[in-house]
């Protein structure tokens, strides 16, 4: 065995530098540092901490570490990630669940059912990606660093490792920094989005074939990597666009969300897709069920980073100095959030793959050249998802070229849950007119009813439901009391909200009369309403971070409980098993 001082030793090469070891006598220190590396025969210096170690023979060195990056996922692009594969869920010595990011809504409930993807927009996740010289060769590999170090992944030294299934070849063309951060960027856009075959040929090693339709949704230069990407990798890809991306491989197809002279929506003439990356913005739950269930979309992988949707709400003349303190404070505790674990296959399959065929995420797009790598936002993803045609027949803003119901689709649904509610309430032997009275102020059957007694009902609304109309309001009756609650929000617009109603006052009488008999005391659990318009409405929607009606609530014990719930019927199984969890309390 040779030792490192032997004068037949080849120099090793370190990139981004001329870095080399000179043949000594005695065993030179090797250096590891966390950013970039400059040494020579005699010193260790790096632009961030390093240690240097004694190696007394090749043996002992398996990898030469030329620079290592840390980077943090955040916003939907995190809760993307979180739910496409899985994180180290070990508890977090920072606290608040994870060290996540402070809600600006009350403190939520860390416990009860709630998982790590329901607390994902109030966290983050964090890499540190590497790269190095493989110890007797001139191959160089990108990976992420192992923050178990064990023993069976690739070795850095001093017993760090890389995941085996992050590691991936950089051809000599590429930069350290461009191989990690093409490395962070394909983790959500690409490798998460890929429809794929699994377990081709009964050999779950190799991973699966890929097949199938992608469609991305955005014009910079995260929706054209994402793009090209997945077309890198052989799906059928179309980007669509307001304005002109700069794809470069030649097989993507470029569409706007109205195509032709008669303006059709994008979807209609796609028709079915198998992936949806959305680089402008985080869909409601509603609205990916419409994907699923119109277009065959049953994947949707957004990339909106917490900068821009800061940028995106607060506007280009207060956001960008909130969004900017944003991102120096994420940096600063980057490694308090969630360490990713990279899913199977991502670096030999995935990156490899895109650093073979030149797809780079270059450095730009992540800040900063020495501090960790954090999207942060780009004037001109506001400006197209801003200037984005909105949809005029559907219930609230819908961008245009999504998929939506038809009116005669909406007024089926409607109906369909009426007849669900008068059904059920028949099978209790409640009469018909006790149905309509509560609980159908919409139906046709209302001309029965005195008007007046109607325009009284329709002016003060259900006696079992809170109308809360504002924050202050809501400090009043929930959060300070300190009350187990649920709150429907909606929108006098929202003909979705109309048809929930009937159901939610429902629900909030047989709670009353449950708890207490006759309805005249205090339910276990609250119901209360507040139409998310005007700007008390919208002030308390920012405040518990909806971004959509209907929403549904849920508090316990004063606190945010969860994430909101998007329902389009009631009863929702959902609902019932929080106000369960709720009474039993």
């Amino acid at each position: 065995t040779s030792s490192l001082g032997s004068s037949s030793m080849l120099p090793v090469l370190l990139a981004l530098g001329a870095v080399t070891v000179a043949a000594a006598a005695s065993s030179p220190p090797t250096c590891f540092a966390t950013r970039t590396v400059a040494s020579s025969s005699t010193s260790c210096a790096s632009s961030a901490s390093t240690s240097c170690t004694s190696s007394p023979s090749s043996s002992a060195l398996r990898m030469a570490v030329s620079s290592t990056r840390i980077a943090v996922l955040d916003g939907a692009e995190w809760t993307s990630v979180d739910a496409c594969f899985s994180v180290d869920t070990k508890p977090s010595t920072g606290g608040g669940g994870g060290g996540g990011v402070t809600p600006v809504a009350p403190k939520r409930d860390q416990g009860g059912s709630a998982s790590a993807a329901s607390r994902a927009s109030d966290s983050a996740g964090y890499l540190t990606a590497a790269v190095g010289t493989v110890d007797g060769t001139n191959d160089r590999v990108v990976g992420i660093v192992s923050e178990d170090n064990e023993e069976g992944g690739v070795s850095l030294g001093s017993g760090t490792y890389l995941y085996p299934q992050s590691v991936s070849p950089v051809p000599d063309s590429v930069s350290d920094d461009d191989a990690m951060t093409t490395m962070v960027a394909a983790l959500s856009s690409v490798h998460c989005a890929l429809p794929t075959l699994e377990n081709v040929g009964g050999d779950d090693s190799v991973g699966g074939g890929i097949w199938g339709k992608a469609v991305v949704l955005g014009g910079g230069d995260m929706a054209a990597f994402a793009a090209d990407g997945l077309a890198a990798m052989g799906a059928d890809v179309t980007i669509v666009s307001t304005g002109k991306p700069k794809v470069t491989n030649n097989a993507v197809t470029v569409l706007p969300p109205a195509v032709g002279e008669e303006e059709e929506a994008f979807s209609s003439v796609l028709g079915t897709y198998d992936v949806l990356v959305d680089t402008l913005e985080y869909e409601s739950a509603g609205m990916r069920s419409q994907l699923s269930r119109r277009c065959k979309c049953d994947r949707y992988i957004s990339t909106l980073t917490k900068s821009q949707k800061v940028i995106r709400d607060k506007g280009v003349l207060f956001g960008p100095g909130k969004a900017n303190d944003y991102l120096k404070e994420t940096a600063n505790k980057a490694k308090s959030y969630q360490p990713i674990v990279p899913p199977a296959n991502f670096g030999p399959t995935t990156v490899k793959t895109l650093l073979e065929k030149g797809v780079l995420f270059k450095q730009g797009g992540f800040g900063g050249k020495n501090e960790p790598f954090l999207r942060g936002w780009a004037l001109g993803d506001f400006w197209e998802y801003a200037s984005w045609p909105r949809d005029a027949t559907a219930d609230g803003d819908v961008r245009y070229g999504m998929p939506v119901k038809s009116e005669a689709e909406a007024e089926a649904e409607e109906e369909a849950l009426m007849e669900e509610v008068r059904r059920q309430r028949r099978m209790v032997g409640t009469s018909r007119r006790a149905l309509v009275d509560e609980y159908d102020d919409d139906d046709e059957d209302d001309e029965e009813d005195d008007e007046s007694s109607s325009a009284r009902r329709k002016e003060k609304g259900s006696p079992h439901v809170l109308e809360i109309d504002g924050i202050g309001a809501l400090h009043e009756h929930v959060l300070a009391p300190e009350s187990n609650a649920v709150l429907f929000l909606s929108a006098p617009w929202c003909r979705t909200c109309r048809s929930l109603k009937p159901g939610y006052n429902r629900m909030a009488r047989m709670e009353a009369e449950e708890e207490n008999g006759d309805g005249a005391g205090t339910p276990a659990v609250t119901f209360a309403k507040c139409e998310a318009v005007g700007k008390s409405g919208k002030d308390l929607s920012h405040f518990l971070d909806v971004e959509a009606v209907p929403a549904f609530v849920v508090f316990r014990g004063g606190q945010v409980w969860g994430e909101p719930l998007s329902l389009s019927r009631l009863p929702s199984p959902e609902l019932d098993r929080a106000l369960e969890i709720l009474r039993a309390d």
